[in-house]
């Protein structure tokens, strides 16, 4: 079984920030370090995960794009289902996320699109939030 590193990128609205930043280590916890970076002139933050999964790509591919069982590895996700699968390696994904009271379960659609990086050891999962195309 060869190892992967698994690399994620995301999007999250945030408060605007003059200047770009380089990326900062957030949280390092269960081998998976979390960073985060400001865009300059912009209302996202950018945040990345890296680890290292003893698995192959295959499997990892797999698991991520296992809709039913998601929830099993993705804490306080709900519910998630498919608006669009475009192929194997990219879909459009609706998530409910439980939130703790006061605050109401937040509800996001999501592009999602793997990438095999150059090395091939390193699997690159970017997703990014985008407007719901059936509304």
């Amino acid at each position: 079984m060869k190892k992967i590193v698994l690399i994620s990128i995301f999007y999250l609205a945030h408060i605007p920030f003059v200047m770009a930043s380089e990326w900062q280590l957030a949280t390092h916890k269960n081998n998976i370090k979390i960073y985060t970076k400001q865009s300059s002139g912009s209302a996202i933050q950018s945040l990345k995960a890296e680890g290292i999964v003893n698995a192959s790509v295959e499997n990892v591919t797999a698991i991520l794009r296992d809709v039913e069982h998601a929830n099993k590895w993705l804490p306080r996700l709900d519910e998630r289902s498919y608006v669009k699968n475009i192929s194997d390696i990219e879909a459009v994904l609706y998530d409910v996320n439980e939130m703790p009271w006061p605050v109401r379960d937040r509800e996001m659609v999501v592009h999602h699109k793997l990438e095999l990086a150059e090395d091939r050891k390193s699997l690159i999962l970017k997703f990014n939030s985008v407007v719901d195309p059936s509304k």
